[in-house]
């Protein structure tokens, strides 16, 4: 995976445990 994969699977996974 690349830095910025990584970072938008962090994001992604930010909203998960928001919602």
């Amino acid at each position: 995976l690349k830095e910025e994969e990584i970072e938008l699977l962090r994001e992604n996974v930010a909203k998960y445990v928001v919602e």
